[in-house]
């Protein structure tokens, strides 16, 4: 039997987070601490710009066979992040498009056009929604279209999935970005793969 796939798996670089584990944005600091004077001491510390970003990577699969049926999959990643950037931060998403690896002019097609525009799932292709949990410090927001558990398509271009104004403090803002595909037997027989990036872009 031919099968269809959309996958999402990691360990075949297929579809992978791009910014996962920690970065670190750092300037010097100088003179830290003076010397004694007669009476008193001058003391000088630079903080550093710091923006932490961790989370789970998962794999994402789905098969129809091509004598019909429906086929629907879906995988949630959970990410973390604490910055004290003054201004706050914007995560954004985007992706190359889900297309087949022999024909790329055969794709699965996004949901949406984007993060404002927000829609229920089709019986064919390929997004995710979000749900957020702020630390409660930065003011953080959804993207319009992901409100009330709707669904929205990758772009090819950062697309802001939400944003902050202020520093998180020691509390980090969670993010669950949970990634759908339905196929239907309308979808041609291949190996469907796409590269999905998160980028958290810090305002200082």
């Amino acid at each position: 039997m031919t099968r269809l796939r959309a996958s999402r798996m990691v360990a075949k670089a297929t579809i992978a987070l791009l910014l996962l584990g920690s970065m670190f944005l750092a300037v010097a600091i100088t003179n830290p601490v003076t010397a004694w004077a007669g009476s008193s001491t001058s003391v000088t510390v630079g903080a550093l710009r710091t923006i932490t970003v961790t989370g789970d990577i998962a794999g994402l699969s789905v098969a129809v066979g091509a004598s019909g049926g429906a086929g629907t999959a879906s995988r949630a990643v959970t990410l973390s992040v604490l910055s004290n950037a003054a201004d706050g931060y914007t995560l954004s998403t985007w992706d190359r498009g889900l297309r087949d690896t022999d024909d790329p002019s055969l794709a699965i097609s996004p949901v949406s056009c984007g993060s404002q525009v927000g829609v229920g799932f089709p019986a064919v292709g390929f997004g995710f929604a979000a749900a957020l949990r702020d630390g409660g410090r930065d003011g953080a927001a959804l993207a319009n279209g992901l409100a009330a558990g709707q669904y929205v398509g990758y772009t090819t271009s950062p697309s802001a999935v939400f944003t902050t104004s202020a520093p998180t403090g020691d509390s980090p803002d969670e993010l669950t970005l949970t990634d759908r595909v339905a196929l239907d037997s309308s979808v041609r027989p291949g190996l469907y793969t796409d590269v999905v990036a998160i980028v958290v872009t810090p305002n200082y």
